[in-house]
């Protein structure tokens, strides 16, 4: 079954209990919530939902499909997409209906683990891609492919942000976390520290990494960010993180302490509903005052708003019970 993190970037989704539905509360008249994951029938299907109802994206290939990132410029939507099949992996990002396809060698092999898109409509995917025939970190402008680690096989794109004229990828560079802009590496953690990313947000000269550290062996999870390449813990043991986003000068960032998904504003944790069921949180976004985040509750995949719980439907077109949501992009009108 295909993951938004593959390979390098995976976390292991533990085996879930059912949630009781609660009442959802409705999306505010003024703004449209935009989430992007996965339903299941007889093979996953990549979708996004937009306010509460379901859009079934087109697989890359035909095959398993998962849509892995999302990102919204002048009210276009854009979503990565990867997908797998007999014939490997291949990715694309949908927008108005259709998908391009992207490719890092003639086999068509891709991976899209997230998607930013600038002022000029120039889309910027990350993931992995084939160099020699080896896996390595890659990212895409519009459809061209730019190797950024010639560490193969031990290279991933995980997140990508996009400032000015400034291209942003967080990653593994030779297994150290690491981003890089413009292509130039800025290492976080070196290999001795075993550590994982999953976002990165940029404000003006101000660089935000979030995700994890541990120790070999084991050793439990530490939700961490950095700031400029500074560490920071957010919590204890057995915690992750998984998205930042930035508003003036707060910091947001969403992530789990054991099976309960959270959010911490400015270091400080904040709690999301979830009936005492496990849950996860995987993306965040911020419009004024209110704090919406994605991830699911149970099987089902779900966002909070301010903490509170809107499940998500995915019965619709003879899909089955589950669903998984990766990220969210909230839009005002």
């Amino acid at each position: 079954m295909y993951l938004k993190f593959l390979i390098f970037f995976s976390f292991s989704l533990l085996m879930l209990t059912a949630c009781k539905k609660d009442h959802a509360p409705e999306p505010a008249s003024n703004a449209d919530v935009y989430v992007v994951g996965y339903v299941t029938g007889l093979r996953e299907n990549a979708v996004y939902w937009k306010n509460g109802e379901v859009k079934i994206l087109d697989s890359v290939d035909n095959g398993y499909s998962n849509a892995t990132g999302i990102s919204i410029n002048n009210k276009d939507v854009y979503v990565s997409i990867s997908g797998s099949s007999n014939n490997g992996f291949t990715s694309g990002y949908w927008h108005n209906g259709a998908i391009t396809r992207v490719a890092s060698d003639p086999t068509g092999f891709a991976i899209a683990n997230a998607i930013a898109v600038n002022s000029n409509n120039d889309v910027f995917m990350t993931g992995i891609g084939l160099d020699s025939g080896w896996r390595a970190a890659y990212y895409w402008k519009n459809t061209t492919p730019f190797l950024i680690s010639s560490d193969i096989n031990y290279s991933a794109g995980s997140a990508v942000a996009v400032n000015g004229n400034d291209v942003y990828i967080a990653g593994s560079n030779a297994s150290a976390v690491t981003y890089w802009k413009n292509g130039v590496p800025i290492v976080l953690a070196e290999q001795s520290a075993v550590a994982s990313v999953a976002g990165i947000a940029v404000n003006n000269d101000n660089v935000y990494v979030v995700g994890y550290t541990s120790g070999y062996n084991g050793a439990p999870t530490i939700a961490t960010y950095w700031k400029n390449g500074i560490a920071k813990q957010l919590a204890g043991a057995g915690s992750t993180a998984s998205a930042v986003a930035l508003s003036g000068n707060d910091v947001y960032i969403s992530g789990n302490i054991g099976p309960t998904a959270v959010y911490w504003k400015n270091g400080v944790v904040q709690n999301l509903d979830n009936n005492g069921t496990n849950s996860y949180a995987t993306g965040i976004a911020i419009v004024g005052s209110d704090v919406y985040v994605s991830g699911s509750i149970g099987q089902n995949a779900a966002y909070w708003k301010n903490g509170k719980a809107v499940m998500l439907t995915n019965k619709t077109g003879g899909l089955g019970v589950y669903s998984y949501a990766y990220g969210i992009a909230v839009v005002t009108h």
